[in-house]
């Protein structure tokens, strides 16, 4: 779809809205097999044509604008044969099995199997086509030209999420002129509809007992009139008949005072949150709705200001307004099917407290008295959630037995490292990571790349802080990965990282299999670290080998008291083939001694190439045990090498790119306002360095600094001047050695 067709839709949309009430599946049967069937049903005071309407059962219809049809044998997508009409508040049968139906004869069969009931026109039918104990049923409309399909209606029974609809961001190029992809609107993730539970099975049904369709969205969603179809509160709108009545319905559109539809938007809001409430007013099928009035609850806040009232459609263009307290009247009004009306109330704030608010509508037709309408708008005011980052729940050990909410993006998805219960890790901004866990079941909706909310118990076990007991809601889906945290094979084994997702480089030190997976053994000249890859990821390590030079990413997991970090994706392996000049090069420190626990410390790394190569790209890593501010502010670069060089800083991983460092000219980084670790240590500043269009790889002798020198140091010249006090006593000294050793005796 271009751009100017959908600026078009967008326009038209709520003409179209007011315009008409959609068809609705009014009654589904799926057992026995003979006598399947679904009931559809015209609310409008006019015939709707069906030419271009279809129905389905599976949840990928609408890649059918492509032919693109699924496979499986239980399923069916039919349409209406050309020339279908359905009359004002009448219903159609659609028979599965026209034959063997025995409610007397459908209006329309799928399977056909009688040659006295019409078919419906069979675009996929399976040979084992049927409606099954726990699925949905969608009729929609498509133009035949369109990239999109339009949700007409949609029911769905018990809980196999699995099988419901959920088209939210799918990108689609159909048959029209164009070779532009349109993208469907968000649909309600799978684990927030509201299916029929449970289904009442054998000869039974479930039937519609309302118009109004309870919880529905009416602005952004992917069907015929602008509603998000997914959203229904089917649980609430169909109820158990233990004796179907195909062909005919207890539906009613209530006449005279008292009767229409009202629909807030939005119908979920957050406590103490000052916002515009829109109310659209619908009539019914043949009176005409004179006066209309809205009570807003004594709990909401607002001006009780006419200025406040917006009002627009044709219904409300000749109204006027009055307001008593919190009761607002509208007089003069016209409200019909399919003139409706919208009042907009502006500068209203929610309450301080969760509650469903009732929002009282109601109407009275010309002579008549007020009526509340039979259901009238509610609005769900919701507390929302204290969303910790996941640094503080790692952080915080008090936390644990507690409920938290997080939310992030998932970095290794549910089935991966085991099918038999959810095993996945979730990391924020905060750049750290958890394990998120539930027993006996994979969670599909911990899908790689989507962005979580998740609410659960903070848990320990055997070292690693995960989150159980926890419910979830999907934000957004196909998200980048958050940038992992790279560092050094030695720094991944710090058990203070476990949950975080970590890249590190070097070279296959060990490789084997046990326990269904692989375990590699991978070091940068820092120390090793181990990966381990289950089986069940199914990644191709044909070929890693000891002396392969691998990058790898994944999330850091704790086995047996010591790290290793999960590699669960083929994407997070990468085996690197070193150029000559990759890795070469000599690095120096300076000061190379400080005293433990120092603040204030600047250190200047002074590195030279190696000829004949020219290093363009170095890398530093701080030691996990030195703590600094993270910031490019406190990293300077000098030296003809970093001449027209740049500096990207990732946490404790500091790059040089566009650097022209050789045996000539030196590259200058100095680091800034670091503090050292508080014992006596040697901390190893791992240096990688990579030619042009190289990978960076570690050179032979990365720079050390010894910690501790400064402290309980005694002078030499102490010594000498008190050489009784010192006889037998172990000190420390630190100088620069004027004599070395091996000159006056070997």
């Amino acid at each position: 779809m271009k751009i100017g067709s959908f600026l078009l839709s967008i326009v038209f949309l709520p003409v179209f809205l007011l315009a008409q009430n959609h068809l609705q599946i009014s009654e589904v049967q799926v057992a026995p097999s003979n006598n399947e069937f679904i009931e559809i049903f015209n609310p409008n005071p006019f015939s709707v044509s069906l030419d271009n309407y279809y129905l389905t059962d599976y949840n990928t219809y609408y890649t059918m604008v492509n032919q693109n049809y699924t496979s499986e044998t239980g399923d069916f997508l039919v349409k209406f044969p050309a020339g279908t009409n359905i009359d004002s508040a009448g219903v159609l049968v659609i028979a599965l099995d026209g034959a063997g139906f025995t409610y007397g004869t459908a209006d329309f069969e799928i399977k056909g199997t009688s040659a006295l009931v019409p078919d419906m026109d069979p675009l996929y039918v399976g040979s084992s086509a049927g409606l099954s104990n726990s699925e949905m049923v969608m009729l929609f409309h498509w133009d035949g030209q369109s990239d999109l399909v339009s949700d007409v209606d949609y029911v769905m029974w018990n809980t196999t999420t699995s099988n419901f609809v959920d088209k939210s961001g799918v990108s689609i190029d159909g048959p029209d002129p164009d070779s532009d992809e349109s993208t469907y609107l968000n649909d309600t993730p799978v684990g927030d509809q509201h299916p029929y539970l449970p289904y009442p099975f054998t000869t039974k049904s479930i039937e519609r007992i309302t118009v109004l369709e309870t919880g529905e969205n009416l602005l952004n969603g992917n069907g015929i009139s602008g509603h998000d179809e997914t959203s229904e509160y089917i649980d609430q709108t169909f109820v158990q008949a233990d004796n179907p009545t195909p062909g005919s319905t207890t539906l009613e559109i209530p006449t005279g005072s008292g009767s229409g539809m009202a629909y807030v938007m939005p119908d979920s809001v957050r406590t103490d949150t000052t916002l515009t409430l829109t109310f659209v007013i619908k009539g019914n099928i043949q009176d005409t709705l004179t006066t209309v009035s809205l009570t807003i609850p004594s709990s909401w806040s607002w001006s009780g200001s006419s200025g406040d009232v917006q009002l627009s459609g044709p219904a409300f263009a000749g109204a006027s307004v009055s307001i008593a307290g919190n009761s607002i009247t509208l007089n003069n009004t016209m409200v019909t099917i399919p003139d409706s009306g919208i009042v907009a109330i502006d500068n209203l704030t929610s309450p301080a407290q969760p509650e469903e608010s009732l929002f009282e509508v109601q109407t009275a037709v010309s002579g008549g008295t007020l009526k509340p309408i039979s259901e009238s708008p509610r609005v769900v005011v919701w507390q929302p959630p204290t969303i910790l980052s996941i640094a503080q729940v790692q952080g915080n050990p008090s936390l644990i037995g507690q409920t938290v909410t997080i939310e992030g993006i998932v970095v290794l998805g549910a089935g991966i490292t085991t099918t038999g219960w959810t095993d996945a890790y979730v990391q924020d901004t905060s750049r750290a990571g958890i394990n998120i866990y539930r027993s006996g079941e994979v969670d599909t909706s911990l899908v790689r790349g989507y962005r979580v909310r998740i609410t659960g118990t903070v848990d320990e076990y055997s070292g690693v802080t995960e989150i159980v007991d926890y419910t979830l809601q999907v934000l957004s889906k196909n998200n980048p990965l958050p940038d992992p945290v790279v560092i050094t094979t030695q720094q991944a084994n710090d058990l203070n990282l476990e949950g975080t997702f970590v890249e590190v480089s070097g070279v296959v030190t060990d490789m084997y299999s046990a326990g269904g997976g692989t375990t590699i053994s991978v070091d940068d000249g820092s120390g090793a670290c181990d990966l381990r890859v289950w089986d069940s990821a199914n990644l191709d390590l044909s070929g890693v080998d000891v002396g392969t030079n691998l990058k790898v990413r994944g999330p850091i997991d704790i086995y047996s008291g010591a790290t290793q970090i999960l590699l669960g994706y083929q994407e997070d392996l990468t085996i690197v083939t070193l150029q000559p000049g990759d890795g070469s090069g000599t690095a120096t420190v300076s000061p190379d001694s400080v005293g433990t626990g120092e603040s204030g410390i600047s250190l200047e790394f002074t590195i030279l190439g190696e000829a004949p190569y020219t290093l363009e790209t170095v890398s530093l890593n701080i030691p996990s045990g030195w703590q600094w501010s993270q910031s490019a502010a406190d990293v300077q670069i000098s030296g003809a090498g970093f001449g027209g060089a740049s500096v990207a800083v990732q946490g404790n991983y500091i790059e040089i790119s566009s650097a022209a460092v050789t045996s000539a000219a030196e590259g200058i980084i100095t680091v800034s306002s670091l503090t050292s670790p508080a014992n006596d240590t040697y901390s190893t500043f791992p240096v990688k360095t990579a030619t042009p269009g190289g990978i960076l790889a570690p050179i032979a002798n990365s720079p050390r600094v010894k910690v501790g020198e400064g402290i309980a140091a005694t002078a030499i010249s102490d010594i000498q001047l008190n050489t009784g006090q010192y006889l037998g006593q172990q000190v420390t000294i630190f100088g620069v050695v004027v004599v070395g050793a091996g000159i006056t005796t070997t």
